[in-house]
Parts: structure tokens; sequence; C-alpha cells
């Protein structure tokens, strides 16, 4: 990612505002609130950055901490800049303990807004609340990030569900008992409760499948 900045009689407080930018901008799907940005040279002459416009250097994995460093201006007149931005965060915990492939809803989840300091590991927006399960067992209070959770599960194993089945022109509607988890447009093992027969199904929805 790079950062232009653009004309200013103070190149540090422009470089502070545009760290503060970019930070808003990474994590613009969250409620995130910038207070303040504390800068410093490290390295390099602040004279070089007045022209042409020089650009802030940016890794992903930046964004992840409150501080750091990071090369501002073109190769061979760059400058250092060593940073920390201060700020609020809202993350999202688990109320209670989740198990594995547990739906993530907000009777089992809270958000909560906290200093910014450093994380592992991105975490959850709002919008994975209802759209996204456990991928293991999570305590209590546990800071829900994107590697600890996968897809929604929309069919549990044992669970009754609807499928459609297609016969040329002609659907008909049956019920199955699933063998597994399944999320949507993943392919599970399902019982036909009536027949005994194991069937491929593809998952469409809530309860919903697909006899392939």
């Amino acid at each position: 990612m790079v950062t232009i900045l653009g004309a200013q009689e103070n190149p540090l407080e422009a470089i502070k505002q545009e760290i503060s930018q970019a930070y808003s901008q990474f994590y613009h799907n969250y409620t995130f609130s910038v207070r303040g940005v504390e800068a410093q040279i490290a390295g390099g002459n602040i004279a070089d950055l007045t022209n042409p416009e020089p650009v802030i250097n940016w890794r992903n994995q930046q964004f992840l901490r409150k501080d750091g460093l990071v090369s501002v201006g073109q190769r061979g007149h760059q400058v250092w800049i060593k940073y920390q931005v201060l700020a609020d965060i809202q993350v999202y915990k688990s109320k209670t303990m989740l198990k594995k492939d547990q739906n993530l809803d907000a009777t089992n989840t809270y958000a909560k807004s906290v200093p910014f300091e450093y994380f592992n590991a991105l975490p959850i927006d709002r919008s994975y609340i209802g759209n996204a399960s456990a991928r293991s067992f999570l305590g209590a209070n546990t800071t829900l990030s994107v590697d600890k959770v996968g897809p929604r599960i929309l069919i549990y194993k044992h669970e009754i569900f609807s499928a459609t089945l297609k016969e040329g022109p002609i659907s008909l509607e049956t019920s199955l008992q699933a063998l597994e988890n399944g999320v949507l447009n993943q392919v599970i093992q399902a019982l036909n409760i009536r027949s005994k027969r194991v069937v491929q199904v593809k998952i469409t929805g809530l309860l919903k499948g697909e006899v392939l």
C-alpha cells in the first residue's frame, strides 16, 4: 500500500495526518477512532520530503500494531519515521464458552471498545456476527479474530433438512438427515431415512439442500 502526501508547509504534520487516514481506511469496516498520532524522524533528512510529493510505503501487517517504522519518500531520498497511533477500536468477544462449529450470534458475543494496541490476527467486524462459526473451542471473553472463525454452519450433523431432488423437468422435495456439518455451497453426505440410501447434497441455505 502506498500513500501519497499532499503539499504541506510542515511535512511531519502531513505525515501524521496521512498515518491517521491510512489506519482509518484500513479499519473502515470497524468502529475505529483515532485520538492522535505521535511521530518522529528516525533517519534521513526531512527536507527531502518537500519536493516532489513524497509517498509512505506500507505493508498490511503494519496495521495490526499501533506503532511502527515507515519509510517516506522515493528510493535514495527516504526518511524513516517512527510513529504511534493513539486510537480505540471496537472488537467482538465471546460472551460464553463457544464450542467447535458453534455459530456466532448476538446471544453468545458482545462488542467492546478497547484501546488499539496490537493484534496477532485481524479481529472480526460486525459482518461476521450471524455469518460465522467457531473453528475450535473458545473460552468466554475471547477476542474473536478471523483465524478463529469459519463460515456459518447451515446444517449440523444429524439434523433433518429439506432437499430438492430434480428428475428431468420434475422437482421433488424430500427430507434427509445430515451425516456431517455443512456450510453454504458445500457438498455433504446425507441419509434418506426411508430408503436408508446415502446421497450427496449441495447446501443451498439454512436447512436446505439440493440432491446431486
